[in-house]
């Protein structure tokens, strides 16, 4: 389970940097800037619990406030 911000970035605000690896993962498909619609998500996380089931929850939090505790 992941808290955190989420931001929508336009394709063409992408670092090209960050965006020609995730193309080349395509593997010869559409690239997905030239793809109506398309946006990119970036997720800032605050928090990460890493589980299976409710009963896990109190043990598992791996990251608090945006810091590792593991």
């Amino acid at each position: 389970m992941i808290d955190g911000t989420m931001n929508v970035i336009e394709p063409d605000a992408i670092d090209p940097a960050i965006a020609d690896p995730f193309a080349s993962l395509l593997r010869g498909g559409p690239d997905p800037r030239h793809t109506p619609g398309f946006v990119y998500l970036q997720l800032a996380p605050t928090r990460l619990q890493a589980w299976r089931s409710f009963a896990e929850l109190g043990d598992r939090t791996l990251m608090q406030s945006g810091q590792w505790l593991v």
